[in-house]
């Protein structure tokens, strides 16, 4: 089972090492886009889907558009959803329950990617 609440029994990430964001007050562009960098790299990257049969299919990946500050969450081609950083605040698609958010810990990020995984689950992607 996968930490970051994931569905149970369909993604496994794989042995890495996990990036850890920390950070106090509002974020800046750089600030959110580098933490998008490290999510990535250390968490997003390791994340299989499993598929019946036994075989695990990785490639989740971020798209970032820098001049734009955002990025969508893709999966064998397909955005599953996006995450963006306006007017010093991280605004998420599927959205997050609670307020707002300043920052884009890495638990928002997993949950966002949960979410929008199990938003494209429910529309029939798998």
């Amino acid at each position: 089972m996968l930490e970051t609440g994931l569905p149970a029994g369909r993604l496994a990430p794989a042995a890495a090492p996990q990036a850890k964001i920390r950070r106090c007050g509002p974020m800046t562009r750089v600030d959110f886009l580098n933490s998008l960098t490290l999510w990535e790299l250390g968490r997003l990257q390791t994340v299989g889907v499993h598929v019946p049969g036994g075989v695990t299919r990785f490639g989740f990946m971020l798209v970032k558009d820098h001049g734009r500050d955002f990025a969508d969450l893709m999966f064998e081609g397909k955005m599953l959803g996006n995450v963006a950083w306006r007017n010093s605040e991280v605004e998420f698609d599927p959205p997050l329950g609670g307020p707002r958010r300043q920052i884009a810990r890495s638990a928002d990020l997993d949950e966002w990617a949960s979410r929008a995984y199990d938003r494209d689950l429910k529309r029939g992607f798998f």
